[in-house]
């Protein structure tokens, strides 16, 4: 399933080139789609950082690559995900293999593009599941400084690697530019074939500049492939000999795809850091004080991981170590444990106020043409909010200890969760004073709302009643502040704190599973879903309504057996061109759960810059 959706998507059909608007070739549009369909050339190295549309180009802006696409779209076949998908209930309700439905809805494009041959169609899809191999890459180089001032529009480079179907390559190309001129004219397409090389040319025949008119031109070199645009220089540099230095020697290229590309079967996406400051023209002196005017890369990744899918999000940049100061790591969050077995969600923080409250006084002096000032300024708006509310910023942060958390607990009843936010402080003296400025903080901000505290198994509650909305409750117990969504959901945690045998979030074999997966190295911090729980409880109730939802917005086909006159109508609904669901199928909770694991999030800032790492299902 995944591999088919993969395929239909990186490789679309070349006629899309002659979709009309106005009379005029959307050339714009095409060069985007075959960008990201017309798929790239292999790795002739021994690495999997060995890129060959890397080597053929002097730099890019944006990049997108898989080294290996049959092993990407193996490990893909063994995600959680794609085996829902394969599971009889799943292609019972969709009426058969939803791979197939894919094939049939890509197959509508005959009506969306006038005249086009069904067999064209036919030859691009097969093209598309079976014809391509090692690295298939993208990537749009910055705009080029042509005159004082003046810049012309980025290249577009696109390179990948045939299978043992270069006969069928051609004679698709052929129908292709067939077609093309058979609609729009014979200028509108032709092969070009020169000494040094050869290429299909699909061009924007309304262009002012018919020598080399802007649209896209796709060659072929023994078994790789290679589409640049829009003008003719960028297949030229494709197929051309390599330049003396390219993004292939580029640090931070090199950084980049060392990192992502450790696990097999590995996509990623890479803007180089310099190259996209430039093009944005984003003013340095604006960037300089998050340390951003020395962005290095951006990039972000796609590895199959056993049933689950790994993504990355890295910005390298050598920030400002004021910034990094705002956030800490730490190797063990706790929090986990003041939390029962059953949350759904946890979001938990390492927390350093002393230093936070230091970083933030020294950014606060860089930034803004008159800095100098800013320092007096912070220190004025703090005297204020002294005489306001009796604390400070500095107070707070100061009161903090080293971890905070938002937890969400499934409800034993009903439908609404229990949610909490913990704030651990550094003693059991600090976290009573930090109760006490954030009721008088909520008295000053919320006037009209009443205030009472409560006295509950030998806690005081700090309660809130609010005319409309919600109406949290606080406690203090011992060195961890707890505010909660209401006095009830207060009131189950501080039974569940003091059993000792109840089961904890810490403890609990899905949590620490999730965790094991990362290893134990410093975070600041983690997000944790168990989206097994929350699918078993959304699921459930959305299932009940769906074909009441869907005959409202969908095409319902009332359809009887003529030989069977106790037959039903139909409860299939087209939810998308050529595919029908059979809600009177749907697949049963608990099969869809069984494919669905819990997702962890974890978020690194330190002074190589700030990164996001995930694993999750999809």
């Amino acid at each position: 399933m995944i591999q088919t959706i993969y395929s239909s998507v990186f490789i679309v059909p070349a006629v899309l080139f002659v979709q009309t608007s106005g009379g005029g070739v959307q050339l714009k549009a095409a060069q985007e789609v075959v960008k990201a369909h017309a798929a790239p050339k292999p790795t002739e190295g021994n690495g999997p950082c060995d890129s060959a549309l890397a080597k053929q180009i002097p730099g890019a802006m944006f990049l997108v690559r898989c080294p290996d696409i049959h092993e990407w779209s193996r490990r893909c076949q063994e995600l959680s995900i794609s085996k829902l998908f394969e599971d009889e209930e799943v292609k019972d309700f969709f009426g058969s293999d939803p791979s197939k439905k894919i094939d049939q809805a890509m197959l509508q494009l005959q009506s969306a593009i006038p005249n086009l041959p069904r067999e064209l169609v036919t030859q691009v899809i097969d093209l598309a599941h079976n014809g391509f191999k090692g690295e298939i890459a993208a990537a749009i180089s910055a705009p080029v400084r042509r005159t004082a001032g003046g810049y012309r529009e980025p290249e577009i480079y696109v390179s990948a690697e045939l299978a043992d179907v270069t006969d069928k390559f051609d004679s698709t190309m052929n129908s292709v530019v067939g077609f093309v001129r058979s609609i729009k004219g014979e200028s509108s397409a032709r092969k070009v074939a020169e000494d040094s090389m050869s290429y299909y040319e699909f061009r924007n025949v309304e262009s002012e500049n018919q020598g080399d008119a802007e649209g896209v031109r796709i060659g072929r070199r023994g078994h790789h492939i290679f589409l640049g645009g829009p003008h003719t220089e960028a297949i030229e540099r494709l197929m051309g000999p390599a330049p003396e230095k390219s993004l292939s020697d580029n640090p931070s290229f090199q950084e980049a795809c060392e990192l992502f590309t450790k696990r097999p079967g590995s996509m990623y996406i890479y803007m180089d850091g310099p190259t996209l400051i430039e093009s944005t023209q984003a003013k340095i002196e604006e960037l300089a004080p998050f340390g951003f005017d020395r962005l290095k890369w951006i990039g972000f990744s796609f590895e199959p991981d056993g049933e689950c899918m790994r993504h990355r999000l890295e910005v390298r940049a050598d920030a400002n170590p004021n910034v990094v100061a705002l956030f800490t790591e730490k190797e063990k969050f706790n929090l986990a444990e003041e939390l029962p077995a059953s949350t759904i969600f946890v979001a938990q923080m390492a927390l350093n106020g002393e230093t936070t409250s230091q970083a933030i006084r020294k950014l606060i002096s860089q930034f803004g043409t008159r800095a100098e000032n800013n320092a007096d300024r912070y220190d004025r708006q703090m005297k204020r909010m002294r005489q306001q509310h009796g604390t400070d910023a500095d107070e707070v942060l100061g009161l903090l200890g080293d971890e905070a958390a938002i937890g969400v607990v499934s409800p034993d009843a009903g439908i609404i969760p229990d949610i909490y936010l913990m704030i651990r402080g550094k003693s059991a003296e600090a976290a009573a004073r930090l109760g006490t400025i954030i009721e008088t903080v909520a008295r000053h901000a919320e006037p009209k709302n009443g205030f009472s505290t409560t006295q509950y198994k030998n806690h005081a509650i700090v309660t809130t009643q609010a005319d409309e909305g919600p109406s949290p409750a606080m406690v203090v117990q011992g060195d961890l502040v707890v505010i909660s969504s209401t006095l009830f959901s207060l009131k189950r945690w501080i039974n569940f704190h003091e059993d000792a045998g109840a089961a904890r979030l810490g403890s609990s074999k899905n949590y620490t599973q999730s965790l094991d997966t990362f290893g134990h190295e410093p975070a600041t911090a983690y997000v944790w879903a168990d989206w097994g729980a929350i699918t078993k409880f959304a699921y459930g109730n959305i299932a009940q309504f769906a074909p009441m939802l869907a005959s409202a917005v969908g095409k319902r086909t009332q359809k009887r057996a003529a030989h069977d006159l106790q037959s039903k109508p139909s409860d299939k609904t087209e939810i998308a061109p050529g595919i029908e669901v059979d809600w009177s199928k749907m697949p049963s909770v608990e099969t869809i759960v069984r494919y669905i694991t819990p997702q962890i999030i974890r978020f690194r800032v330190n002074a190589h810059g700030l990164s996001v790492e995930s694993r999750a299902i999809l």
